[in-house]
This record gives C-alpha cells, sequence and structure tokens, in this order.
C-alpha cells in the first residue's frame, strides 16, 4: 500500500495524478467558499476540468476498445495522446523557421522605414514582431505573398529570393481539387508524412491492448483455477478424486467463481467424467487448468468439448486399426513370397516387415559366410568429420535429437556389418553399441594421423610392408578383435631400455587394437597364423576425438545420466530415452550422458583412473541431476559393477533423481512398448497417475534386482571393481541420531533392495505376489524393506487399488515398515476393501516418527473405532501430522476427540493437518488450535441431522 502511494507521485503516470489533485483541490475550494480569484479564472477551471474528463476516458480505454461504438473516439484520444511529443516539436520548427526568415527581412527593412513609398513594406516587415506575423499569415494563406512581391522590388534581389524560398519551404499546394496534397518539400512532407502514419500507429496499439488485456486475464483465470484446484485436492496428492469432486460442489464459493466462468455445474457426474483422466479415473492439474478454460461458456461448451474428446478418441482407435491392418497385410506378403522359395535375398515387404516389427535374428534370411571378406572398405559410409573441442568429458553429454540423429543413420551406416562375436549379419534394429563401436565409432574417432604399435620385438616370418592388412585376433571370436593398414613401418628404432624393437604407423578400419602380455597376437593377411605378439604400446599419433565431438563440438552439460549395458540394441536404447523425455516434457533438457559417446575411446587411460572419483564417470554423475538406468529384457545391468556401482550412487544422494525404463520387445504381433519407473514424482504428475503408469512395468527386472550383491558384480577390468569397492568401503557417512552404525557395503546393498522394493510393491500386491498372497513367482520385497535399517522415510501410494489392497496386504507392509525411519507417507485413497483393521495394523507398527502422513480419502468401511486406535499410538516424538479421511462416511467426532486428547501433550508437534469433510463431522481442520476448538466446544451436528446432510452431499 506505502509502494502504491508513493508511485502515484513518483510513477510513470504522476503528471497526469498532479493536475487531478490540482484540480480537485480548486474544484472544492470553490464550492465551499467564494473567491474572487476563482471566480475570474472559471474558464480555467472548466479546461481543467475537461482535461479530467479526458484522463477518465483514457483510464477506460480497454472498454472503449471493446466498443464498436466508441472505436473512433477512442482512436481520436489514442490519436491525440500519441501526437503530443511530435506536435510540440512542430510547432517548435515552424515557428523557429519563420523566425529566422524574420530576422532577415527586419533587418533589410529598417534602412527604409518610415517612408511613404514603402508604407506596405515598413508595416509588414518594420518590427520583428511584425515579421513573424506576417509570415505565419503568409505560410497559412491569411496574407496573400504576391502583393509583396512588386513592394520587394526596391530592395536587394536577394530579399526576393529569400521570400521564394520561404513559401517553397513552408506553404502546402493544391494539386487538382480535393484533399490537400503534400509538397515535397522538408515542412509539408513532414507534417503530411506524420499525419500518415498517425492511423497505422493508434491501429497496431489498439491491437497490441486487446491481445494485453486478454492474456492478462487468462492468467487471472489460470491463477484461481490453481487455487480451486488445490482446495479441491484436499490429501495433496495431486489428483481429484470423484469423491473430493463432489464434495467440493456443496461449497457455495465453489459455485460462484465456476458460474463466473459460465460453467453450468448442474450435471457434475458430467463435468468430472470429461475432466477425468481415462486411466486414473481422477482429475489432474493439467486436465482440470485446461478443460476448464475450454469448457468456458457454458452447457455448449462442454457438450463441445465431450464431442471433441469421443471423436479424439474415434480417430485414435482408427489409426490403430489401420497400423494392424497394414502390419497383416505386410506379414502375409512375406509368407506368400516364401512359399514361393525366395529366401536368399530378403525382399522389400519382409524388410519392412522386420524394421516394423522389431523381430529377432533369423538364421533363414541371414546366414553367415566365413567366405566373405572380413573387411568391405567399398561399403564404409562416412557421415561425419573428424573435429575435436577443449571440452571436458562430462560436458559432451548428447540430446533427444542428436540420438534420434543416430538411430536414423545406422540404417545407412551398417551396410555389410557382422557381429564381431557370432559373425552374423547385423540388422539396425538389433546392433547394439559393442557393434557400433567396432564398426564405426573407433575407426572413425582415431586421429587422422593413425596410431602407432610398438612390437618389442622383431618378428621371425616376413616384414610387413606398407598398405598390407594387419589383424588382432581373439579366440572364440567371428571377426578380428582389430583391423588395420599399414601406412608406415620403422624397423631401425629401440625402446627407452636400448632394445630394438618394430613401430608400425597404421590406419584403423575395425575394432582397437590391445597391448600387454595377455593381448591376442597380431596377423599379416587373412591368411597364415599368428605373425607377431600383441603390441607393447598402442599411442595415438595425433589428437583422437569422442563421437559426440563428431556431433557436435557446442558444450552440452549433462541433465541425466544413462546407465545401461552396450549389448541393449541402440533402437531400444533411444526408444528408453525418448519415452523418459516424454514423460518428464522435456524439451531443452533433454540431455544425455553416455559414456561410448561422451568418452575418447583411444584415451581411456586419461578418462578412466584408479581413484573411482577421478574419472568421466563420476564427474558426469555428479553433474547430473538424475540417473536413468535402462534395463535389457534380462536386466544385465544389475550384474555389472559400474551400474550398480551408478545406482548406488543415484540412491544415496538426496537431491538425484531415479528413473528406470525398460523396452518390451514386439512379440506375438504386438508392437515394441517402452514403459519407465520413476522413485520420484514427475513434476506435473499425481502420485495416482504415477502408480497407473507403472502398473505395466515389468516387475521381474526389479526382481533381479533384490538379488544384487555390489561386491558380486561383474567388470570387464578386475581394477575397476577393486576401485569402485573400495571406494564404497571409504566413503564417509553419518548416520541420524538412533541409526545403527553398518559398513558401506551392507548399507549401499540394503538401500538398494528397499529402494527396488519400494518401486516394487504396487506392481508385487495387484499381482498378488506378495508373502500372502496367491498368485506365482513371489517376490521378496517384504523382507528387502524391513531389512533396510538405515533408511530414514518410506513413501508408498497405494491409491486407487479397489481390488486387490485390502487389509492383508496393509498388514504385511506395517510389519515391514523398517524400523529406524522417522518419515512415514502412504496413501490407499479410493481402497473401498480397507477396514479397521487396516487401521489396527497400523497402529501396533507405527515406528518412532517425526512425520506421518496418511490418506485414506473414500475408504467407506473406516469408522471410530480404527480411528482411536491410531490416534492412541501416535508417537511422541510426531512433528509433522496429516490424516486424511474424506468421504468416509462411518466416521464421527469420537475418533477426533480421542486424536485431540493424544496430540496435546505432544511437544514437538508443529503442523497439524486433519480432513474430515464428507464424514459426519463433515469439517476439515488445519492446526491442533482448531481440533481442540472443536472437540472443546462441542460444535459438531447431531447425529440425526448430520446423517440426513450427508445423505444431501453424495446425492450424486
Amino acid at each position: 500500500m506505502a509502494l502504491a502511494k508513493r508511485q502515484f507521485f513518483t510513477g510513470a503516470g504522476r503528471w497526469w495524478n498532479l493536475l487531478d489533485t490540482i484540480t480537485v483541490i480548486l474544484f472544492v475550494a470553490k464550492f465551499l467558499g467564494e473567491n474572487e480569484l476563482l471566480e475570474t479564472s472559471s474558464s480555467a477551471f472548466r479546461i481543467m476540468r475537461m482535461f479530467r474528463v479526458f484522463r477518465i476516458l483514457w483510464a477506460v480505454r480497454v472498454s472503449l476498445a471493446h466498443s464498436s461504438q466508441l472505436r473512433q473516439f477512442r482512436i481520436l484520444l489514442e490519436s491525440l495522446s500519441e501526437s503530443m511529443n511530435v506536435l510540440l516539436w512542430l510547432l517548435i520548427l515552424i515557428f523557429g523557421n519563420a523566425y529566422i526568415f524574420s530576422l532577415v527581412f527586419t533587418e533589410g527593412s529598417w534602412f527604409l522605414c518610415p517612408n511613404p513609398q514603402t508604407e506596405l513594406v515598413c508595416h509588414k516587415f518594420g518590427s520583428l514582431k511584425s515579421s513573424i506575423m506576417t509570415l505565419l499569415q503568409i505560410q497559412y494563406n491569411g496574407f496573400l505573398w504576391g502583393s509583396l512581391w512588386d513592394e520587394l522590388e526596391i530592395l536587394p534581389w536577394y530579399f526576393q529570393s529569400t521570400l521564394l524560398t520561404f513559401v517553397a519551404v513552408s506553404l502546402p499546394r493544391r494539386c487538382n481539387p480535393g484533399p490537400l496534397r503534400p509538397n515535397p518539400l522538408v515542412m509539408a512532407n513532414t507534417i503530411t508524412s506524420f499525419i500518415c502514419s498517425l492511423q497505422t500507429i493508434v491501429s497496431k496499439r489498439e491491437k497490441d491492448l486487446l491481445i494485453d488485456k486478454e492474456l492478462e486475464g487468462n492468467e487471472k483465470v489460470v491463477g484461481q483455477l490453481y487455487n480451486i484446484f488445490h482446495e479441491l485436492d484436499t490429501n495433496g496428492n495431486g489428483a481429484v478424486s470423484w469423491t473430493e469432486f463432489q464434495l467440493a460442489l456443496q461449497d457455495e464459493r465453489m459455485h460462484a467463481f465456476l458460474s463466473t466462468l459460465e460453467l453450468d455445474m448442474s450435471d457434475a457426474k458430467k463435468i468430472f467424467h470429461i475432466l477425468a483422466s481415462e486411466q486414473t479415473n481422477a482429475i489432474e492439474e493439467s486436465d482440470f487448468l485446461l478443460g476448464c478454460l475450454r469448457m468456458r461458456g457454458g452447457a455448449s461448451g462442454v457438450d463441445m468439448v465431450r464431442i471433441m474428446m469421443e471423436q479424439e478418441w474415434l480417430h485414435n482407435a482408427t489409426v490403430h486399426n489401420r497400423t494392424l491392418l497394414h502390419k497383416i497385410t505386410r506379414l502375409l506378403s512375406a509368407e506368400r513370397l516364401a512359399s514361393q522359395g525366395i529366401r536368399n535375398s530378403p525382399s522389400r515387404v519382409m524388410q519392412e516387415q522386420m524394421s516394423e516389427t522389431s523381430s529377432g535374428w533369423n538364421p533363414d534370411i541371414h546366414d553367415f559366410n566365413p567366405d566373405e571378406p572380413v573387411v568391405e572398405e567399398a561399403d564404409d559410409v562416412q557421415i561425419h568429420t573428424f573435429q575435436r573441442s577443449n571440452l571436458q568429458s562430462w560436458q559432451r553429454a548428447v540430446t533427444l535429437q542428436e540420438l534420434l540423429t543416430i538411430r536414423s543413420d545406422l540404417p545407412r551406416v551398417c551396410h555389410g556389418w557382422r557381429s564381431e562375436r557370432s559373425g552374423h549379419h547385423l540388422v539396425p534394429e538389433k546392433l547394439n553399441l559393442y557393434d557400433f563401436a567396432y564398426h564405426y565409432i573407433l575407426p572413425q574417432t582415431a586421429p587422422p594421423q593413425g596410431l602407432w604399435l610398438r612390437l618389442g620385438m622383431h618378428p621371425a616370418g616376413s616384414a610387413p610392408t606398407v598398405g598390407q592388412q594387419l589383424l588382432q585376433v581373439s579366440e572364440g571370436a567371428a571377426l578380428p578383435r582389430a583391423i588395420a593398414i599399414i601406412r608406415q613401418v620403422e624397423g631401425n628404432r629401440s625402446d627407452g631400455r636400448g632394445r630394438p624393437c618394430l613401430d608400425l604407423l597404421v590406419d584403423l578400419k575395425r575394432g582397437r587394437f590391445l597391448a600387454g602380455p595377455r593381448a591376442p597376437p597380431l596377423r599379416l593377411g587373412t591368411e597364415g597364423g599368428d605373425w607377431a605378439p600383441a603390441p607393447e604400446k598402442v599411442t595415438c599419433n595425433g589428437l583422437s576425438a569422442s563421437y559426440k565431438e563428431l556431433l557436435s563440438t557446442q558444450p552440452c552439460e549433462p541433465v541425466w545420466y544413462c546407465s545401461h549395458w552396450w549389448g541393449e540394441p541402440i533402437f531400444e536404447f533411444v526408444a528408453g530415452c525418448r519415452r523418459h523425455a516424454e514423460v518428464r516434457h522435456l524439451v531443452a533438457d533433454a540431455r544425455y550422458w553416455v559414456c561410448g559417446y561422451a568418452n575418447r575411446q583411444h584415451e581411456l587411460d586419461q578418462e578412466i583412473s584408479v581413484d573411482v572419483t577421478s574419472t568421466s564417470f563420476n564427474a558426469a554423475l555428479r553433474e547430473a541431476k538424475g540417473l536413468l538406468l535402462i534395463l535389457d529384457p534380462k536386466a544385465t545391468p544389475f550384474s555389472r559393477i559400474w551400474c550398480d556401482f551408478e545406482l548406488y550412487t543415484a540412491i544415496m544422494s538426496r537431491d538425484m533423481g531415479l528413473d528406470i525404463v525398460t523396452t518390451i520387445p514386439a512379440k506375438n504381433g504386438r508392437e515394441a512398448d517402452t514403459r519407465m519407473l520413476s522413485k520420484d514424482l514427475v513434476p506435473g504428475e499425481s502420485a495416482v497417475a504415477k502408480s497407473v503408469r507403472e502398473q505395466n512395468f515389468p516387475i521381474d527386472l526389479l526382481a533381479h534386482g533384490l538379488e544384487v550383491m555390489l561386491e558380486n558384480g561383474m567388470a570387464t577390468q578386475e581394477e575397476d571393481k577393486k576401485s569402485i569397492l573400495q571406494a564404497i568401503a571409504t566413503e564417509k557417512f553419518e548416520p541420524g541420531p538412533g541409526k545403527p552404525h553398518v559398513s558401506n557395503e551392507l548399507r549401499a546393498n540394503m538401500t538398494l533392495h528397499s529402494t527396488l522394493a519400494i518401486l516394487a510393491w504396487p506392481q508385487a500386491m495387484n499381482r498378488d505376489q506378495l508373502k500372502y498372497g496367491k498368485g506365482d513367482d513371489k517376490i521378496d520385497v517384504e523382507g528387502a524393506l524391513h531389512s533396510d535399517v538405515t533408511r530414514d522415510s518410506v513413501e508408498l501410494s497405494l491409491a486407487h487399488f479397489e481390488k486387490t489392497c485390502v487389509d492383508a496386504g496393509v498388514k504385511v507392509l506395517a510389519e515391514c515398515l523398517p524400523p529406524n525411519i522417522s518419515s512415514l507417507k502412504l496413501s490407499f485413497e479410493g481402497c473401498i476393501q480397507l477396514t479397521d483393521a487396516s487401521l489396527h495394523a497400523l497402529a501396533s507398527h507405527l515406528p518412532k516418527l517425526r512425520t506421518l502422513y496418511l490418506d485414506f480419502v473414500g475408504c467407506e468401511n473406516l469408522t471410530d473405532v480404527g480411528m482411536k486406535a491410531l490416534a492412541e499410538s501416535l508417537p511422541e516424538t510426531l512433528a509433522e501430522l496429516e490424516l486424511h479421511f474424506v468421504g468416509c462416511v462411518r466416521l464421527n467426532s469420537s475418533g477426533l476427540e480421542t486424536l485431540s486428547n493424544k496430540l496435546q501433550p505432544l511437544q514437538f508437534l508443529r503442523v497439524v493437518k486433519v480432513t474430515y469433510a464428507g464424514t459426519r463431522v463433515n469439517r476439515n481442520f488445519a492446526s491442533r488450535a482448531e481440533l481442540r476448538a472443536f472437540v472443546s466446544f462441542g460444535s459438531w451436528m447431531s447425529t440425526e441431522h448430520t446423517s440426513a446432510m450427508h445423505r444431501v452431499l453424495f446425492r450424486f
């Protein structure tokens, strides 16, 4: 308020405000008493009051803009406002022009006046004042300048020239009958140009004003809708259930607000089903905001939205059916061609079928032929130019668009490629990062100047020659581990200890040369046996690059760190990242750090060190905001020590997110599908929507994670495993008060298992795979959760599991709660089968909590018996308490009385929120004081009256 008062005299409109103030003061003074000065200035007061009228009209210019009848008047006011500054300068220019010319004429007339023969000249130019007035009269047709022309002949010739110049510069002219035409000279052209452009300026400003006002109105409505939604969402889970919705409609304020939006709420159920998500059967925040804005305009708007939704559903179904029809047609065509014996060369139809269904390896189509040449250089396609940057490895993340580009490039570059291990021809859909690195990344990122291979001794066989093929062959592999072309031979060299050695400069074509006594031997050409042992050292003859640098040299800091197995198909890897970006609504932030693309594969000694904390992996992991774990159908990353360490790092960090994605391969005519789990809520997604989204995630993959032991993880290099375990063992952890001291290895395993158990719990319960269930393949999520003595909090949503969430499941959950947690948040909204037995089970197993959140909205079978048991068991250490029992129709005030009595002596309790709307109390409480006042003064209705009211509340 104080700021607004100061801005009244200091803001942009301070001069208008000052004029208003003076006008009002003088008007009041004139009205209250007679004053001679004020009486003589009545005309000035009238003018000032007229300006105030214009000021008022200016303030309501938006309303004038919306009125078609007053539009021209508003444009006039806007034009006057826009023209003030320009007109002021034009007046200065006009008078300045007249003043300059008048000086010339006045000075020339002084020596002639007074003179009867030059009376007219003396009268018009005898003084500076008369000269200015004469020139202004000439300029505005008040005096004919032709009558002065003859009189000026007695003066020197340049006076007539000056008059002619003034007339040419200042005087407008008419060309043909009609409106005033602009003189192409300076003065008239300036004035006319300004007048012509004024209308365009005013019209544009009017449109901008209307647009700004409309945007401002929409922002205001969205803000109001946002507040309304959070009032509807009594339990704060980000979604409004049918129970919460119908109860909120009993509030007169809600009806008043919705009526201002022209929404007809007479059919509440119809409105709810339009706004509610089909999957969750609840209203999400984004759906509520968008739906209300689209339905503004009454019943006709609601009906139109309903028609639009049904049309969209019909369109999606039609597209799906058309896709299935095309797929069936292609499969039938492939079968027909196969029956005709066309098997050696796959037809275009069969290739399309393989591409779209992502089918597995077909030995009838792709047979390994050992007689084919190992390297088909003619088929190599280069689509990138070598380039290197000064970026650190953690700055070399890839964007989602770059991943999609890699996916689209694979069919272009993989022609003729075969698997290094099996020798089978590779199809783009099954190409993994091992294959891509072997055939493309390693050769393309090697230094253009080549690689130096140092052999510790001269081979006994034939000497190598330039242009000859050099191979490094591994046992059990179909293709050589590395293939190169020799470009230079240096035989007269010695190593640092004076021993003779042979150096070969080679161009890498496939794979990577390994050095050391355990590395495979070398061969010259494809024929013959081993030629020489493995090189002692492999060095770059120049600078190498990473694959990311081939794509772009611009810095790209990671937002998500990808933990995955290199053997997973790249198509499925990209599909996982794409699904992740869709769920999280990532646009510019869809940046992923992938080690195979970010690291310089020929300089791994600089990217990976003995100390895990100094590696490029750890640097990128610390910079990223979250970890994206991509699982293949066998959950291979759980068995890899590097992936386990990355997962452990993400879980132990409170600020780091964790998402898990997997792609279900196409099978039995079903298309491939990518699914995702998330440790925390995704922005803009409710807990209900999260549970629904995660229901179809393959729980057997998480079962593999429950069996992981970090110390048993596999590593390509044994040194990596030792350094990772050493890093975990030496990391410092400070257990909280009351928490036991355990070894870091045990802590890591327990934390990993309990986190995966919480993620898997809803699916295990829904599929009846908990220990009390009758389903097959039971998963020990109970043991994994209960055994984590270091866990500090548990947050789990089982909302809207109407058929599978029963008392037995709640009892198992209560028994399996970790013993040392201080925060417990459980949601059972819409679980209509729960009874007081669930409340008794929770009451008997509550640990020493500081935060307790329980959501039983819509659980109609709960009574005061269970509520009393829960209230009496609340721990004395509580600091925050939220209990939601909206729509629990059997609850009365006796349970609240027990709760209030229990809460009074709690010393640490700061936050209390209890929602009882839709019960027989039908009231919510935002503090312990409100609850105490309600109980103390007996401010509840009689049972009979409340029951009648309750029947009214649920007439829907």
